[in-house]
């Protein structure tokens, strides 16, 4: 029951934060953005048992300060200091998130699909890169860096275990990396405000995350029995 109302409050929530983002209406946002992942939170802490209480620390760790990277990130037109704490913020939650995916690796890693995989990442970091260089300025290093950590994120997430619930969990991370380059590319390569942008960027985060903790919650609930 507690679920059923949790989902339907998850979804009626990031529905009013996509539509003020479109609708460029800025107190619905910012009532509403704060909430979103705290809503997961609570679906974590609620299906979760102490059995599994390194993993669900991490997953809500890594929640908590993609809270905070939300908030920060709806003052950025007020300071670039705002975007840099927000930078930060999601920098530790993609840390996080490779604690928690190595964590689930299986023994036995293939090697040639490793190999694919990272050939396959570092074409899309340079390719990410090579499209924003030039107007990054001051970011250039914070972004470089950024960008590795969402590369090494999203390779520990291929590499993962998680059973049947990787495929959710893998599409969940790709959905947060593409909202993430999203963001960069609004922000560095056209450099004003469009609300189509800002409402597909909070499509794929709302996405990925939810994913995320669904199939992570799913499996370290019933992965294991």
């Amino acid at each position: 029951m507690l679920n059923r109302i949790i989902y339907i409050l998850f979804f009626t929530v990031s529905f009013l934060e996509i539509s003020g983002e479109y609708f460029n209406i800025g107190l619905m946002v910012y009532f509403t953005k704060p909430l979103l992942i705290p809503i997961l939170m609570v679906y974590v802490i609620y299906n979760i048992d102490y059995t599994s209480k390194k993993s669900k620390v991490q997953l809500l760790a890594a929640l908590f300060f993609a809270t905070l990277g939300d908030i920060f990130l709806m003052f950025t037109h007020k300071s670039e200091l705002f975007f840099f704490i927000g930078l930060c913020m999601f920098l530790i939650t993609h840390i996080l998130y490779i604690l928690f995916f190595i964590s689930h690796k299986p023994n036995r890693i293939v090697i040639y699909k490793s190999v694919l995989y990272v050939l396959l990442i570092a074409l899309y970091y340079f390719f990410l890169m090579a499209l924003i260089n030039d107007r990054l300025s001051h970011y250039a290093i914070p972004v470089y860096i950024y960008g590795l950590v969402l590369c090494i994120m999203i390779y520990s997430v291929f590499i993962a275990g998680f059973k049947r619930q990787k495929p959710l969990i893998v599409v969940g991370a790709i959905l947060f990396v593409l909202s993430d380059s999203l963001i960069a590319i609004s922000k560095f390569l056209i450099n004003e405000s469009n609300e189509l942008i800002h409402s597909s960027i909070m499509i794929m985060y709302v996405l990925g995350q939810l994913l995320i903790v669904l199939g992570a919650t799913k499996y370290l609930r019933k992965g294991r029995i």
